[in-house]
């Protein structure tokens, strides 16, 4: 028996979010910010695979990075939204079974102060495909 192939959850969620901004899983370099922006970094930080190996529960962390505070937390509120509301829908060929936030919210302010960097982290559940 082979092991099940799960989805990349990072892949789901830039899928889930792309025409909210610039998704990727790294930031780019600074200077390209302004023309990117908005700017959607997910990066998954932790989570596994149940104990009955049907589904797969990742964490994932969202980084919303934009040239003004109230921009990037508009960014924000419309991201956690989606994920919010994407439990039981397919992106992509892909079925997510749930969604629910773990860390709402949060700004810290990035090196230049022009710039400002909204967190917010939710658990995704997948099973295999």
């Amino acid at each position: 028996m082979s092991e099940a192939e799960f989805p990349d959850a990072e892949l789901v969620a830039m899928d889930l979010l792309d025409d909210l901004g610039w998704c990727c899983t790294a930031l780019p370099d600074p200077e390209q910010w302004p023309s990117l922006a908005p700017i959607i970094a997910v990066n998954r930080t932790g989570g596994g695979v149940d104990a009955s190996g049907i589904t797969d529960r990742a964490l994932v962390a969202v980084v919303v990075v934009d040239s003004t505070r109230p921009r990037a937390w508009t960014t924000a509120r419309a991201v956690r939204k989606r994920i919010l509301n994407a439990g039981c829908t397919e992106v992509n060929g892909v079925l997510i079974d749930t969604t629910d936030e773990e860390t709402g919210t949060a700004q810290d302010p990035n090196l230049a102060s022009d710039n400002r960097f909204v967190e917010l982290t939710f658990w995704m559940s997948f099973r295999a495909q």
